[in-house]
């Protein structure tokens, strides 16, 4: 299982703290805003970063959203974590949501990079996520992030739905499920998810990462 981090920080102090330990540790990926990338593409490893855009709600408007795509796709990054916006998904706008990923993912495709939607899954039904991932996966999506974790969320629940998009569409899910114990950790592990997503380091050090 792969093991990403998420760095929202502002200050430096502490974004060089999530990124010496995610280099020190050696994890597959640390998240960090779109607009913090500008500061660390000509210092570290760019295959080691993902740039997160219109984060928490991707309520930004789709022209700035892909801007920040394109600014971060310039600098290098080869991972674009790209927030559906949750209003479209309240009122399941489809159309809306797969125009601003096929625009999304061109971009990316141009870049050699991935494009790796955040969907938050509780606003959709068992059908309309059905609907969804299946256009998303018609445009080429081979991995996506389930759960913002910025709203509440089950993990239980969130795994449920990781393992049956993997089952049913073959694409690659990072989980952002929140796993606060060992023993929630280990069920992801025998569940065979692709990754999971943690947004504290001191709380990843507390896991028996296998």
């Amino acid at each position: 299982m792969k093991h990403e981090l998420v760095c929202l920080e502002n200050k430096w102090e502490e974004i060089n703290k999530f990124i010496f330990y995610a280099a020190e540790h050696n994890l597959d990926n640390l998240s960090i805003p779109a607009q913090t990338t500008k500061n660390v593409s000509d210092i570290f490893d760019n295959s080691k970063f993902s740039a997160i855009v219109s984060y928490p709600i991707g309520s930004s408007e789709p022209q700035i959203k892909l801007h920040e795509v394109m600014l971060c796709t310039s600098r290098n990054i080869k991972k674009i974590d790209y927030t559906i916006n949750i209003f479209d998904l309240e009122n399941f706008n489809i159309r809306a949501i797969l125009s601003e990923l096929k625009s999304a993912y061109q971009i990316c495709k141009d870049k050699k990079a991935t494009l790796r939607p955040i969907l938050e899954y509780k606003f959709l039904s068992y059908q309309d996520t059905i609907t969804l991932i299946n256009g998303m996966a018609s445009l080429g999506i081979e991995e996506m992030i389930i759960g913002t974790s910025y709203s509440v969320d089950n993990y239980h629940d969130n795994m449920i739905v990781s393992r049956f998009i993997q089952d049913k569409f073959s694409i690659n899910i990072i989980s952002s499920a929140p796993i606060l114990s060992q023993e929630q950790y280990d069920e992801f592990h025998k569940n065979q998810i692709f990754g999971l997503r943690i947004k504290s380091y001191k709380l990843l050090d507390n896991l028996c990462i296998k």
